[in-house]
């Protein structure tokens, strides 16, 4: 039996560009800022070239970032006539879905390859010759159809994306869209101009902030007491794979979150031990499955305190609204750090 083993190294990289535009409807010039975050992976087999890995994961969001800032856009309309260049359109088509080529590749490509395998195992007998060539012949046909019917399937779900469809109205954009710029001729700076109506979010407006990663950053100020940050003590919180949020602490705040946390933690464990062990006990079970049972709620308690800790304690939450542009909503227990957010914003 053959063992194996690898180590999978996941990079992010965040930039952004400054993008102008000419409106198609009323010929205005006008700009915005493009932000996006690049992602890479890559593995190093039974835990060889661990270094050229790392490195090539970096390489690879670094290309990654690339080509989402040349080829993607977010549908930021004229500040003058409220209309949204076809380009936009296109290129913020091209931010969804994006993994749905990657799918049918491997569909097409797999079941072809299959197909054939298994028709040459089935042409070995003769007395199977005929489900050889059905399988040869069907196997591909089915796999390049259903792979074409993805693709088709992902043209179709872009293509409902259409933002001018109640032009002249101002249109409703989606949420994190940034704000169009225009040139000063005078002192040569941007100002940016208010955004039209943003798509409705539940939570958006009570205490929440749009927070786009690549485009907008936290204040280095401590998110509970609003003193300077210490950058060693903040805290990454993980949003999804492949993309964190480095929350700012100040060192007196994280250990006193720390043992908040971790209290909290411990008398959650503690009362779901107990009330387990309530629980059991009043199904008059055998020895055997009782104690089963009373480890198994021992060895699952300690987690579930974890969780309800960090979500009883956390001075801050976040809330990821679209992950292909990296938009989340945050929320601070502090009022003020949230005033702080954004302005800097």
């Amino acid at each position: 039996m053959l063992l194996y083993f690898d180590r999978t190294f996941t990079e992010t990289v965040s930039g952004n560009r400054l993008v102008e535009l000419k409106c198609e409807h009323c010929s205005g010039v006008y700009y915005y800022l493009l932000a996006r975050v690049g992602r890479g992976a890559a593995t190093a087999p039974y835990m060889i070239g661990q270094k050229r890995a790392a490195q090539k994961a970096k390489e690879k969001a670094r290309r990654d970032l690339e080509k989402r800032l040349r080829d993607e856009s977010e549908l930021v309309p004229c500040p003058k006539c409220q209309w949204i260049n076809e380009s936009l359109v296109q290129g913020f088509r091209q931010t969804y879905y994006r993994g749905w080529g990657i799918g049918a590749i491997v569909v097409g490509s797999a079941g072809t390859f299959f197909s054939l395998l298994i028709a040459l195992i089935f042409a070995r007998d003769l007395m199977n010759k005929s489900y050889a060539v059905m399988t040869a012949i069907l196997g591909p046909i089915i796999s390049l159809t259903l792979a074409f019917l993805i693709l088709g399937w992902r043209k179709l779900m872009r293509n409902r994306i259409q933002p001018n469809c109640d032009f002249p109205h101002t249109p409703i954009i989606p949420a994190g869209t940034p704000s169009a710029l225009i040139r000063n001729a005078e002192t040569g700076l941007f100002e940016a101009i208010p955004r039209p109506v943003e798509a409705p979010n539940e939570r958006k407006g009570n205490g929440w902030v749009v927070f786009q990663l690549g485009l907008n950053t936290l204040p280095q100020v401590c998110c509970v007491c609003n003193d300077s940050a210490d950058p060693k003590c903040n805290y990454p919180h993980v949003i999804c794979a492949g993309l964190a949020l480095s929350i700012p602490f100040c060192r007196y705040c994280a250990r006193s979150w720390k043992r908040r946390k971790w209290k909290t933690a411990l008398a959650a464990a503690v009362s779901l031990i107990g009330l387990g062990y309530i629980a059991v006990s009043s199904l008059n079970l055998e020895d055997l499955l009782f104690w089963l049972l009373l480890i198994g709620t021992i060895v699952v308690a300690p987690f579930f305190g974890l969780f309800i800790a960090g979500w009883k304690t956390s001075p801050f939450r976040v809330r990821l609204v679209d992950r292909s542009r990296s938009i989340v909503l945050l929320s601070f227990q502090n009022d003020e750090y949230r005033k702080i957010l954004v302005e800097a914003k």
